[in-house]
């Protein structure tokens, strides 16, 4: 600074102190600031005015603010035993010892470690938390480890919620332990596939190893039990499921030993065992969240002995007499193997063993043995209530109708499933035991109509009760099983008769067990009023037909028995026909069914009544009109008529017959039609005895047959037909087939005759327009009868309705085509409503004539080989002058072959006068009437001599008319007829 160069300073220069004119405050002190101050509190005082700091009470949660002044702040507060900090702002928190919980008392967390919880919890709420490494599902409450697969999971943490563990890429599962291609396994670097074998793998908590095709590999059982597990290696499908039957749980280790220990030595049973081995039963089951086979197998078998133990013993003998518990131990056992989650084990097991129907039985054998000793030791009624089972005990008062019912389901404290409330009621019949005794006939019950007697007999019962002391009270025991139904083997009563099934039976209530023992005289053998029991339904959608049965096991199926017609238990059908649906299907099928009805027998009475219809074929749709309209009628009236078994069969069988009979007609439709066109002689009249034994005798002795073997097939309890479900149906639809095909043959070898040159004629004769119609028809009226049958054997109602539909087009397509469209049958009509005498049909008017030709020898023919000739002779004898327009069919067949030839007949001059020439060669003969089954009409042809001679039978009662052919044009074309 002393060689510094000073500009305008000066050396001594001095300023005035600023604190010596500015005091500053108490418990502060004065600082110079150059040429100003400024006032500094001492340590602990603070503010303008340096205000002693614990004047300002800076310290929190009551405590203690003391100056000191070599602190920081110049004081501090001394705080009280729960809080600390400058300010004593912060409460001492006391953490209570892991495991417990609270604040300042610390109470336990109660975290189940067992379902994967960690002993501790949280110190404020106690809420417990899983487990390192679980995760725990919503809504449960339990916590699972995550067992992430360490080659295929990019760590060994999870979802706490899903449990999914990250897998690698293309490692799929949860675990990551799986590939989506069955033969591929998981490996460091992903999935890889195996050719030759199965693939490692891992499923039902075992890792299965690598393993050739068709060989199986056996492991150990899953952690937690004992045994060995087995897998088998399919060369298609690769790994099979795995078979754990033969696993056992840990918990039932014990039980298994002690069970094959009773199988080698059943003697060492007795009281105290049997009560150990349900008290284990019990813990077993109740400590078991799943089961595999052999657990459910063992606990099958020692249920079972222990219920044969117990009920060969009586009095104080019995177990539950010496266990309070026994019974409830027993019933939860039970309970517990019967869930609906064993029905796989139960299965298995029924195939080697009785199953659940023994231990059905053996639980019903220990209820009577309960009943009959209960008043001789002094057994309190009492009511188990399980998840799958309900077993009570108690006495009946049936004078009161709300203590004759059993179980008493409002005395019930204890929550129960809804499945479970079927009871029993019971009727009065303990009034009437001894009365029963001293008539071993009982009398029937009195009625409303003889009062008079009514009251002598209660008279006589109220003397009796006052003479003679009161009967003591019947005991029932009543056990309801919510599941059994649906483990139980479907076996059912061979005898259909007394069993009518449904087509898909499904068990849709509880299952009821009822024993009940009097002390008193027997009960009758039939109750008046019977029990009555009352059903809770499992599923109420979709059920149709309850049938009621019980389990016979004296029914030799299976050595367990089956179910049999007479009980309480309910099966029923499953369907897919709403309630809605039912009423519209009815008035289409009964109006559409009624219309074809009516038109059926409309056109039956027309083709019956009309006299001039007397050919083969019109008879032959008179016949095929009957059966159908039978068919349909009886279809109409009796499919549903269920409730009587015996008219149910009938009417099946009628069905069966009619149906029979309309194809049966409709072949021998084919056939006439088909004959008309291939052969040359008029087979459209005369007697039709063959064709009425191939109509109506075959199909009778086809049903016939069908009933003779199995009578029992025609009817069930859905509807009065054949089932597609049964073999019998095959009676029906085989011979229905073949006709159907050999109709199709014939229509097909029909139509090929008529495409030859006599087309024209035939047209005209009505055989190709029947045979159009035969074919239409038989599509139509198979077409029908396949929708009727789908229609009854299913739920579809497409096929109801169309069946409707075409029952109907049944019978409006016979009515029109048959009638409307048909001109000879039109014409007929015409002439009967006119009231116009019909003109002398074809057969009519050849029945009493005798018409002779001669050809003349020197007959040609064309070159496409139609006959035709210059010169014609012709001798008839008539008994009337008169030209009719009819003629003779070998005439018509003689025109119809000039007319194919494109010649034009030449007619003589003798010809034309009616005179007879007898100068030409002249081949005679006498028409006579033959027995031929399907006419007597005969057609012959010479080719030696060229010559025709034919003569006509008809059924027509007119009177005789000689006719005489003319061979041109005009004649030919008036004379043919359909």
């Amino acid at each position: 600074m002393a060689q510094g160069l000073k500009i305008r300073v000066e050396d001594g220069c001095d300023l005035t102190d600023p604190c010596d004119s500015n005091i500053c405050p108490e418990n502060s002190h004065c600082s110079d600031d150059w040429s100003t101050h400024t006032c500094v509190c001492d340590p602990g005082y603070f503010g303008k005015e340096c205000v002693d700091a614990c004047h300002l009470n800076p310290c929190e949660h009551v405590s203690t603010c003391v100056r000191k002044p070599s602190s920081s702040h110049g004081y501090t507060c001394e705080c009280g035993q729960n809080y600390y900090g400058q300010y004593c702002e912060n409460k001492v928190e006391k953490p209570c010892p892991q495991g417990w919980w609270g604040s300042p008392v610390c109470g336990p967390c109660n975290c189940d470690t067992n379902r994967g919880f960690h002993k501790d919890c949280n110190k404020t709420s106690g809420e417990c938390r899983c487990k390192e490494n679980h995760y725990r599902p919503e809504g449960e409450d339990t916590c699972y480890p995550c067992e992430c697969f360490s080659i295929g999971s990019e760590s060994r943490t999870c979802d706490p919620i899903t449990g999914q563990c990250p897998c690698k890429g293309g490692v799929i599962g949860r675990q990551c332990n799986r590939c989506d291609h069955p033969f591929a396994e998981v490996t460091p670097t992903g999935c890889e596939v195996v050719y030759d074998s199965c693939p490692k793998a891992f499923d039902a908590g075992i890792w299965w190893p690598k393993t050739k095709f068709g060989r199986p590999a056996a492991m150990n059982c899953p952690k937690g039990s004992i045994g060995t597990a087995i897998r088998h290696c399919n060369n298609e499908k690769g790994w099979l499921l795995p078979e754990l039957f033969n696993c056992t749980t840990v918990t039932f280790s014990h039980l298994k030993k002690l069970n094959e220990d009773l199988r080698r030595n059943n003697s060492r049973m007795d009281s105290e065992r049997s009560k150990t081995i349900v008290r284990l039963l019990h813990s077993a089951t109740n400590n078991t969240q799943h089961y595999y086979g052999n657990d459910v197998k063992t606990a099958a078998q020692l249920l079972n002995q222990v219920l044969q133990y117990e009920s060969r013993q009586a009095g104080f003998d019995l177990t539950a007499m010496k266990d309070a518990e026994f019974n409830e131990n027993l019933v939860r056992a039970g309970s517990s193997i019967l869930d609906p989650d064993n029905k796989e084990h139960w299965e298995q097991i029924q195939r080697t063993e009785g199953g659940t129907a023994h231990l059905l039985r053996n639980f019903e054998d220990y209820a009577n043995t309960l009943a009959q000793n209960v008043r001789k030791t002094y057994l309190k009624p009492f009511t188990i209530v399980t998840e799958n089972m309900i077993l009570t005990v108690d006495y009946l008062d049936v004078s009161d109708p709300e203590r004759a019912t059993l179980p008493r389901f409002q005395d019930i404290q204890e929550a129960y499933p809804k499945e479970l409330g079927s009871s029993v009621h019971f009727p009065q019949f303990n009034l009437r035991t001894h009365a029963h005794k001293a008539e071993p006939t009982p009398a029937p019950p009195p009625t409303q109509t003889d009062p008079p007697h009514e009251e002598e007999h209660t008279a006589s019962d109220r003397r009796r009760r006052h003479l003679e002391p009161a009967a003591p009270l019947p005991v029932a025991v009543v056990i309801v099983y919510k599941s059994l139904g649906k483990l139980l083997p479907e076996r059912y009563d061979p005898d259909r008769r007394s069993l009518r099934l449904p087509n898909r039976p499904v068990i849709n209530t509880a299952i009821v067990s009822a024993t009940i023992h009097s002390e008193g005289p027997p009960l009758p053998p039939i109750l008046d009023p019977p029990i009555t029991l009352e059903y809770t339904l499992l599923e109420t959608e979709e059920r149709t037909k309850p049938v009621c049965v019980f389990w016979n096991h004296s029914i030799a199926i299976g050595g367990t028995g089956g179910w049999s017609s007479k009980g309480c238990e309910v099966l029923m059908d499953i369907s897919k026909r709403e309630h809605g649906d039912v009423l519209p299907l009815k008035i289409v099928t009964y109006t559409t069914v009624s219309v074809s009805l009516f038109l059926l027998l409309l056109t039956f009475i027309l083709l019956c009544l009309l006299r001039r219809l007397r050919s083969n074929l019109h008879a032959i749709h008179r016949n095929l009109v009957a059966a159908l309209f039978f068919s349909e009628l009886v279809f109409l009236v009796g499919i549903n008529q269920t409730d009587n078994p015996f008219v149910c069969t009938v009417i099946a069988i009628l069905l069966h017959y009619f149906y029979m009979c309309t194809f049966a007609w409709m072949f021998v439709e084919g056939l006439h039609i088909y004959r008309m066109l291939t052969e040359l002689r008029n087979i459209n009249h005369g007697h039709m005895r063959f064709y009425y034994a191939m109509g109506w005798g075959i199909p009778a002795i086809i049903t016939g047959l069908a009933v003779g073997l199995d009578p029992q097939g025609y009817g069930n309890p859905d509807f009065c037909w054949l089932s597609v479900h049964d073999t019998l149906i095959w009676s029906f639809a085989g011979p229905i087939f073949v006709v159907v095909l050999v109709n199709i043959v014939i229509f097909i070898l029909a139509a090929k005759a008529s495409c030859g040159r006599r087309q024209k004629a035939m047209e005209k004769s009505g055989a190709i327009p029947a045979l159009r119609m035969a074919f239409l028809l038989l599509l139509l009226i198979s077409a029908t009868w396949m929708l009727g049958l789908m229609a009854v054997n299913s739920d579809v109602m497409t096929f109801h309705y169309l069946f409707a539909v075409f029952s109907c087009l049944q019978g409006v397509f016979i009515f029109f085509f048959h009638v409307i469209f048909n001109k000879e049958v039109r014409k007929n009509l015409k002439n009967v409503f006119t009231g116009k005498k019909s003109l002398p049909d074809e057969s009519s008017t050849t029945r009493a004539s005798l018409l002779t030709r001669s050809l003349n020898c020197n007959n040609t023919y064309t070159e496409d080989g139609a006959l035709y000739r210059s010169g014609i002779g012709e001798s008839t004898v008539s008994l009337d002058s008169t030209l009719r327009s009819a003629k003779s069919r070998s005439s018509f067949l003689a025109y119809t072959l000039r007319e194919e030839s494109g010649q034009k007949p030449s007619v003589s001059s003798g010809t034309a006068k009616g005179h007879t020439d007898l100068d030409g060669p002249l081949f005679h003969r006498n028409g006579t009437k033959g027995d031929d089954s399907d006419s007597d009409s005969e057609l012959s042809v010479d080719e030696h001599s060229s010559s025709y001679a034919s003569s006509h039978s008809s059924d027509s009662e007119d009177d005789d008319i000689d006719v005489k052919p003319k061979w041109n044009n005009e004649e030919a074309a008036h004379s043919q007829h359909a």
